[in-house]
């Protein structure tokens, strides 16, 4: 566990230096170490850049891939099936709501609100839309108890949610509405490093309570009688999935957009590649995976800035392929 902690430390270091070296400007190596290692005068011509833009993009990828595989894993094991994720049951869609309704109604607001106003509405207005859309969805489940049928309900509601997103970009005019359009195709540059920072802070908590509580995980999956019988309290665990994720959803979802697919595959990458199903390690290793898509996927924008093509875009590319290697060579996973 302790080998595996360090190899995953040092590949997560060395991602995080190279996106952090990739830009549109060209800046030196020496320049970039000089810059890390805490050496460089705030007065340099590249300070400005390396500090607000590259370190606040890094610190992004990585605080919305941890966001984003411990909400997916906490999803597809608190319903037991494979193919649930955020995006997938419509969690994100309905925190994407929220903001598009604070956004749009912005309109009528402005310019009385002030800008921690907007930074406090954007953020909790998601954390609640995820976590209304998570209980709808829970409530679901009561009703229906097969997950096939929980998460083809789940993606009828984020349609829907869709759907309205869709009437409410029909209806307004203006900046709001341009905004709204960028922060929809998801972006890290949303965010400055402050959030980012104070983002990982809040991932790392949470992760010291799932760890705490990750016998839970594994119990939980045996089925409900089952973990009861074992101490498990179902309302005490319903509670806890249910609030990291709807908080960890809406942090994501708010300041980076509506990232799609991260949540879903990171937990089974971590299955394959440490052949593992102990969730005191998947949790940690989830984590690790979610950062790696995230960073990738920014490495490879900065590669192809000339295209300006968006996030989401690039992690729906980077995603086909693992997604339909789980599909055809991993079936044990979706039947």
């Amino acid at each position: 566990m302790i080998r595996n902690f360090i190899i995953l430390t040092v590949i997560l270091l060395c991602l995080a230096l190279l996106d952090f070296s990739l830009g549109s400007i060209y800046i030196p190596f020496h320049e970039i170490i000089k810059f890390l290692t805490f050496q460089m005068s705030s007065q340099h011509e590249f300070y400005e850049i390396l500090n607000q833009l590259r370190l606040s993009r890094v610190l992004s990828a990585m605080a919305s891939g941890i966001c984003l595989s411990l909400s997916g894993l906490l999803m597809q094991n608190y319903f037991r099936n494979p193919l649930a994720g955020p995006y997938v049951l419509g969690i994100t869609s309905g925190a994407g709501l929220a903001v598009a309704i604070f956004i749009m109604a912005s309109n009528v607001l402005y310019p009385s609100i002030s800008t921690w106003f907007v930074f406090a509405g954007v953020s909790g207005s998601a954390i609640f839309g995820s976590l209304s859309f998570m209980i709808i969805i829970f409530l679901v489940s009561l009703r229906l108890q097969h997950s096939t049928s929980v998460l083809i309900a789940g993606i009828l509601l984020g349609t829907a949610a869709n759907a309205i997103i869709s009437f409410l970009q029909h209806i307004t005019s203006g900046l709001q509405l341009q905004a709204f359009i960028y922060w929809n195709m998801g972006s890290l540059y949303n965010a400055d490093s402050i959030t980012s920072i104070v983002i990982l802070i809040i991932s790392f908590i949470s992760i010291v309570i799932l760890l705490r509580f990750s016998h839970w995980l594994d119990l939980w999956l045996t089925g409900d009688e089952q973990a009861i019988n074992f101490g498990v309290s179902k309302t005490s665990f319903t509670l806890l999935i249910f609030t990291i994720t709807s908080v960890l959803i809406g942090l994501a979802t708010a300041f980076y957009g509506p990232i799609a697919f991260v949540g879903l595959i990171s937990p089974h990458i971590a299955r394959m590649i440490f052949q593992t199903q102990l969730h005191f390690r998947l949790i940690i290793f989830s984590s690790f995976t979610g950062i790696y898509l995230m960073l990738i996927a920014d490495i490879l924008m900065q590669l192809m800035a000339h295209t300006n093509m968006p996030l989401n875009t690039i992690i729906s590319l980077l995603s086909l392929p693992i997604l339909s290697y789980l599909f055809i060579k991993k079936k044990e996973l979706w039947m």
